[in-house]
């Protein structure tokens, strides 16, 4: 019952600069218990009570704007002022968004919808509902997510406002019937997203700037029982109206989210019906049988076409099965129809929060996120499994999963696993073609992580993640959300196995840093099994998520950090000040220490710490104590002028994520005599020779201290090195700055460095800095193997240097072309200084030339590349066979084995069989031995139970792979099985080979399938190799140009012609250009020794000072046969002439006839004094004549009648110099 009602509200106007604010509502007190009732299954106790005269406020609403001016700018908006939980308000501007078509929301002028944008704060946002059953809100603030509705149905005058999370549901049955009762059949998954556009976008790594969002839009048939439609008033206007509820806050969800819309479709009110007894639907409390019958609802007995709509739903009463069911990715597409929402609460918004954002998720290629759900095991989704336990997103089952549960109730966003299925099906999936889009000025925001991949951290230790984002319409909108992006075996919440996840997700905030575990938890000291430091080494994956909550509809990108935590190192913890509590006075220098665990070594090797101060319990550390300290367990550190009795220290990694605090409060008192305190801003520097460094020294006095404080260097000065001070002297307060000057120094070394600050009368204060002092000489750098020009290499090799002391890491480069670029570069890794091998990830490829570098690297910069080095891999003979029966279904019940098999009709010994690929699923995939059987009945394991709660297998098996099954098992790498396949060397290829699949432990009851697999045979050859005849010097005068001819440089190949010779330009010339024709060539171009033939290669001199010039290149046959580099000399010479100059003695050649027939005489102007060859190519460089002159002959006939009728080159070649003729025959 209310205890007072207010007179008819009359709307007030609060004044805000120039703008007004309209406040339409104010408090009222009611009775305990008001608002609840005995059929609903949620419970809001925690309310706050206003009353809003709910016909003057619609007219209010008249003057609110068409959504259309969130994107134009264009015309005055409405605010108005809402109240939230408590007594609190936020001011909202108001713009008129239909959720229902236009002739549709014209037969219902009383049924209006609206979005509402924050005015006062960033990213608050939020939609405003209205019908015949009154008012309905949904906001979205910093504070959380908070609802207003009316208290009590039936009337339209007090509301109650209160956060999502204060609703309770009622009793545990009512919590099992919010289950989903979609059950994972990753079968249905294929062919959902384009294999151009999932090229395209692997993972939106990176994604922004340039890029632009749009506003999609779906039109949605929504649906519902009679059961439904007494529950919410029993007419179709009702109904009307709670759908417009319902798509309001499903578009608050969607626009900022994923940036998408659902409005109801012409005709929706032919699919309400209003009576239980005639409605098309059986066992309407049944929410699976439900979903198979909404079509022919649609179709027979409304009489609409499926086609007619994007997206189809239908709502029901309490269902005694699920809470809600759909067809994974139907949306748009065959099946589009089937999405259902059971409505166990008359409170629409809760129940579309809850239930139906997470079916239209499904509906959307939305897997379950969740990992572990006891008693709904079968519904984890095992290759998208990313939150531990219940998980608490939107796709998670959160509150439904007893002892695994991480929260009561979901939060009203996507992870980040689920947004990328959501935006990969309606941006390149079946999802993208029937949206209308909606121009909204938007772009992505840029996301950087500034970590380097492959870090670790020491085990049992605090870390910290932070990025940063930029976005070009608004920094100051920016929400950023830390997840945990692994996938792991099964294993409970707090006792995690393996690389299970094992820290919860928290909705987005505004600040882009996240503490692991929460800080409240660290201060404490307690456990948080939703958020667990890794004890034993395992693998880490995180994903920076921001959104930019544009208001137009909000665009996403991330990107996403890999690391790993180490049990060589950890826990690091802080150890004074500790349990002792020991008092610290103001202006003293005191001790922390702690404990390094190995810290300071690889793999985590942290060689410096920060210290900071806290004076709040350990929440807030504003005051740093001491920045870039040795990480060596112990540092005196000046006390600040704070007084206070809950002091914490921080102990930091300076160049790290991971931290500690010190265990317990200590108390700080106040100075008790007159001192001064000298603090370096910064201990140590990293200076890059030649440079100067500049440390600042800030002093600071307590009791009036007032005596002038000089400063000196007194120890660590490295050999050559040079300082001041300015100023020299500073009164207390006052800073100064150090510079050392290192111009005379040449090598690499790290220098403690002993600053004196003294003052009359006063303890002299010795401050010690750290000069990290690097060179970029890195001449001791050498490759050792594969040695340059090896040649039969296996397909998985190591790589072999020799390393520089003066460099960090190395980066290092493999490729199938000089250029190093896509799509030839086959891997690229960063190696720590230490590493001096290196065996790639990846299979090489076979019968393939390749080419690998190595770079040096420190925090001075990069060295160059050493020389480029070739090898090329062993020639082999394959053959590969395709399964021709799949796919072969698993059943998801039972331990049952299957069979796929290939015949191979060919008879031969086998020296090498491998297993390219296998595709195929079962949930959960670690469920599986996978075995290959040859013909003569010798069984080899491929994959026995690996990689854990996952679903999907796309992977090969080669003994030569270069590592073991990794997991997932899901992107085509070929790893190495786990027996090895050389047990079937020696035996006939010949008969049926199979490949078993046996269920070893029954799975999750989803259907599976070996999906397909290839089988290949291969043998190793032995190429002939091409030969260098010809490489001497091209002579070309200072500017001019000259064609590389075959007199200069000529490869011949016994078993193919020139233009089956290819060269590949490994270093190009640096004092010219090399063309082929009129195209410039640049490193990794090739060109053939036809087109040397042909006279088409040429080099133009530039820099016409230079006197040499060169290009190194290799050779290829296409058959396995290759030359290693080698250098093609230039000379740049005044003496040498053009080669397109006739030489003078060969003046007055004559050719004729030409064009010829059949022959055509040469004739000289005088007889030769030496042997001159002569050559005829065709246009294609290929040489199709070739005699010798002999010493005294003055003519010479070629018969040619033998050759096709077309265009070639004479090529007279003497001791004076070389002669070209075009010649026709015809």
């Amino acid at each position: 019952m209310i205890n007072r009602l207010l007179p008819l509200l009359l709307l007030v106007s609060l004044c805000t600069g120039l703008q007004a604010q309209e406040v339409f509502w104010r408090d009222v007190s009611v009775a305990p218990g008001t608002g609840r009732t005995t059929d609903d299954a949620v419970r809001i106790d925690n309310f706050r009570a206003v009353s809003v005269n709910f016909s003057s406020f619609k007219d209010l609403l008249h003057s609110a704007p068409e959504e259309q001016a969130i994107y134009t700018s264009q015309g005055e908006p409405l605010e108005l002022v809402f109240p939230l939980p408590g007594d609190q308000t936020e001011s909202f501007r108001v713009y008129r968004a239909p959720v229902m078509m236009p002739r549709l929301a014209a037969k219902y002028p009383n049924i209006q919808s609206f979005r509402l944008i924050g005015t006062e704060r960033s990213n608050s946002y939020g939609r405003l509902a209205y019908g015949v059953n009154g008012l309905s809100v949904v906001l979205k603030t910093r504070s959380g997510e908070v609802f207003m509705d009316v208290l009590e149905q039936g009337q339209d005058e007090l509301y109650r406002v209160y956060f999502g999370r204060d609703a309770q549901i009622e009793d545990v049955s009512a919590a099992k019937m919010l289950a989903c009762g979609y059950h994972p059949d990753e079968a249905q998954q294929e062919d959902l997203i384009t294999d151009e556009w999932e090229a395209e976008h692997p993972v939106f790594n990176g994604r922004g700037g340039s890029a632009s969002e749009q506003m999609r839009m779906y039109t949605m048939a929504l649906a519902c029982t009679g059961e439904y439609a007494v529950k919410h008033g029993g007419t179709v206007e009702s109904v009307l109206s709670s759908y417009n509820e319902a798509l309001s806050q499903l578009n608050q969800i969607y626009e900022n989210e994923v940036s998408m819309q659902f409005v109801l479709i012409e005709g929706a009110e032919r699919l309400i019906w209003t009576d239980p007894d005639t409605d098309p639907f059986a066992n309407a409390d049944e929410g699976i049988a439900l979903l198979s019958q909404i079509g022919t609802a649609i179709t027979d007995d409304a009489k609409m076409t499926l086609g007619s709509f994007d997206v189809g739903h239908v709502f029901t009463g309490n269902c005694t099965d699920v809470g809600g069911v759909a067809s994974l990715g139907k949306a748009c597409n065959v099946g589009r129809e089937q999405g259902v929402t059971c409505h166990s609460s008359s409170n629409v918004p809760l129940m579309v929060r809850r239930i139906m954002a997470h079916e239209v998720g499904h509906q959307f290629s939305a897997n379950h996120s969740f990992t572990n759900c006891q008693g709904n095991q079968g519904a984890v989704s095992s290759g998208k499994a990313i939150e531990p336990g219940s998980g608490s997103t939107i796709m998670s089952y959160a509150g439904l999963c007893g002892t695994q549960n991480v929260s009561s109730d979901n939060d009203a966003y996507f992870h980040v696993q689920s947004l990328e299925e959501i935006i990969s099906y309606t941006r390149g999936g079946v999802g993208a073609g029937c949206a209308s889009r909606i121009e909204v000025s938007n772009t992505f925001p840029e996301v950087y992580i500034d970590y380097p991949q492959g870090m670790s951290i020491p085990i049992g230790t605090p870390f910290q993640l932070e990025g940063r984002a930029s976005d070009a319409e608004d920094d100051e909108t920016l929400t950023y959300c830390w997840e945990e992006f692994d996938l792991g075996p099964l294993s409970s919440i707090g006792n995690p196995e393996g690389n299970t996840p094992i820290f919860r997700s928290f909705p987005p905030t505004t600040s882009p840093v996240r503490i692991f575990p929460n800080i409240a938890s660290i201060v404490s000291g307690t456990f948080d099994r939703n958020e667990v430091l890794p004890e034993y080494t395992r693998d880490l994956n995180f994903r920076l998520t921001v959104r930019d909550n544009h208001e137009g509809g909000g665009a996403v990108s991330w990107k996403e950090i890999d690391f790993q935590a180490t049990d060589k190192a950890g826990p690091f913890k802080v150890v004074s000040p500790g349990t002792d509590k020991p008092t610290w006075e103001a202006g003293t220098y005191r001790e922390v220490s702690w404990d390094v665990a190995n810290t300071d070594r690889a793999p985590v090797s942290c060689h410096w710490v920060n210290i900071l101060l806290s004076v709040d319990g350990g929440f807030t550390y504003p005051y740093v104590l001491a920045t870039g300290l040795p990480n060596n367990g112990s540092a005196m550190v000046p006390v600040p002028n704070v007084s206070t009795n809950v002091a914490r220290v921080k102990v930091e990694a300076n160049d790290h994520v991971f931290f500690n605090i010190s265990s317990q409060n200590f108390p700080i008192k106040s100075a008790t005599e007159p001192r001064f305190t000298v603090q370096a801003l910064q201990s140590k520097d990293e200076v890059c020779l030649p440079d100067e460094v500049t440390f600042g020294l800030q002093t600071s006095a307590f009791l009036n201290y007032a005596e002038s404080i000089q400063f000196d260097v007194v120890d660590g000065l490295p050999e050559g090195g040079n300082f001041s001070f300015s100023p020299e002297q500073v009164a207390p307060g006052n800073a100064t700055n150090l510079t050392i000057q290192l111009q005379d120094m040449n090598n690499s070394g790290r220098y403690p460095v002993t600053v004196r600050a003294y003052a009359p009368g006063k303890d002299t204060i010795d401050q010690t800095i750290y000069l990290d002092v690097i060179s970029n000489d890195f001449s001791d750098l050498s490759l050792i193997r594969p040695m340059d020009g090896a040649t039969g290499i296996g397909l998985t090799t190591n790589f072999t240097w020799n390393t520089s002391d003066n460099a960090d890491a190395y980066v290092v480069e493999l490729a199938t072309s000089p250029t190093f670029a896509d799509p030839y570069l086959l891997a690229q890794d960063v190696l720590a200084n230490e590493v001096t091998s290196y065996v790639p990830g990846v299979l090489l490829e076979k019968n393939t030339l390749h080419y690998w570098r190595l770079k040096p690297i420190n925090t001075c910069g990069d060295g160059d590349y050493l020389p480029v080095r070739t090898f090329h891999t062993e020639t082999l003979v394959c053959n590969q066979f395709e399964s021709e029966d799949t796919p072969v279904a698993i059943p998801g019940s039972g331990l049952p084995t299957k069979e796929s098999v290939i015949t191979v009709d060919f008879d031969g010994i086998i020296s090498d069989v491998n297993i390219p690929l296998v595709k195929g699923n079962y949930q959960p995939v670690n469920s599986l031995r996978i075995t290959l059987i040859s013909p003569s009945g010798t069984k080899v394991i491929l994959f026995d139970g690996n990689c854990g709660n996952t679903t999907d297998l796309k992977l090969g098996f080669d003994d030569e792979a270069p590592d073991e099954i990794a997991c997932p098992p899901d992107d085509g790498v070929v790893f190495q099985p786990v027996d090895s396949l050389a047990a079937l060397i020696g035996e006939s290829t010949k008969g049926e080979w199979t490949l078993q699949v046996k269920v070893v432990e029954a799975g999750f009851g989803g259907v599976g399938s070996i999906g397909s697999w290839q089988l290949e045979f291969c043998a190793q050859s032995i190429p002939k190799f091409p030969q260098l005849v010809t490489n001497d010097t091209l002579f070309v005068p200072p500017g001019e140009a000259n064609p590389v001819s075959a007199e200069v440089l000529e490869v011949l190949d016994e078993d193919n012609p020139p233009d089956q010779l290819t060269y590949t330009l490994v270093q190009i010339p640096k004092a010219g250009k090399l063309y082929f024709k009129d195209q410039l060539l640049e490193v990794g171009d090739q060109f053939r020794q036809s087109t040397i033939n042909a006279f088409n290669l040429y080099y133009l001199n530039e820099d016409t000072e230079a006197t040499l010039d060169a290009f190194i290149f290799v050779v290829e046959d296409g058959t396995g046969g290759w030359i290693s580099p080698k250098t093609f000399t230039i000379k740049v010479d005044d003496n040498a002439t053009v080669g397109t100059e006739e030489p003078e003695v060969l003046a007055g050649t004559r050719l004729f006839p030409n064009p010829a027939n059949s022959q055509f005489l040469l004739r000289l102007p005088e007889a030769l004094t030496a042997p001159a060859r002569l050559n005829l190519f065709d246009t294609q460089g290929r040489m199709v004549r070739e005699e010798l002159l002999s010493a005294g002959e003055l003519e010479r006939e070629l018969q040619v009648s033998d050759l096709a009728r077309g265009i070639y080159f004479l090529r007279l070649q003497t001791g004076d110099g070389v002669l070209t003729r075009r010649v026709v025959l015809q």
